[in-house]
């Protein structure tokens, strides 16, 4: 009997990942493989191409890796939440995730690069990104039951970057914190 390896958990070594520009017409997911980690995995179904983990049980603090590198994503602000995103090794900044949950918000990148985003779904969680000619770079789409999980769709002339990883990861995040946020409230209204 040929036993098939286990993918790789918050307490194994760190995984191999493929080249994120691999994914270039691929449908890709975010998976979270347990319901007792917050650990969520990127992947094509057979290729793994990033990680999100969060660095403590109830902070907001997430590192992102993949083949590209490293980054963080932190929630910031209270009237005004945002997200940083930042290279862990330079502990410089990469983009800055303004979410507006009623109309969509902006990513702004530290070259200035700005990308607009809007909700795609009355109920729930679906955005659009788009590029500052108004394409389309990517949608991504929260399913959350007991594991949280995302679908990703980027049309296939889309450059598969680092850009285009660190706009994925901070949506799934934002999506994910907010889901989060959203059943404390839930449950201390209860």
């Amino acid at each position: 009997m040929v036993r098939k390896p286990s993918r790789p958990t918050p307490e194994t070594a760190f995984p191999l990942f493929s080249p994120f520009r691999d994914s270039r017409g691929k449908t890709l997911r975010w998976y979270q493989p347990s319901a007792l980690h917050r650990y969520h995995e990127l992947s094509d179904g057979d290729r793994l191409y990033a990680t999100l983990r969060w660095v403590e049980t109830f902070g907001s603090l997430a590192r992102v890796e993949s083949s590209e590198g490293v980054f963080t994503l932190k929630r910031r602000g209270f009237l005004r939440p945002y997200v940083s995103v930042r290279d862990a090794g330079l502990g410089t900044d990469l983009a800055v995730l303004r979410p507006n949950f009623l109309s969509g918000g902006t990513l702004t990148f530290s070259d200035g690069r700005q990308l607009t985003f809007t909700s795609a779904r009355f109920w729930g969680f679906e955005w659009s990104f788009r590029n500052e000619g108004g394409m389309v770079i990517c949608s991504v789409r929260l399913r959350s039951t007991i594991r949280d999980s995302g679908n990703v769709v980027v049309p296939v002339e889309v450059k598969h970057d680092k850009a285009l990883l660190v706009t994925i990861a901070a949506a799934y995040y934002t999506m994910v914190m907010a889901n989060d946020e959203a059943a404390v409230i839930a449950a201390g209204a209860a």
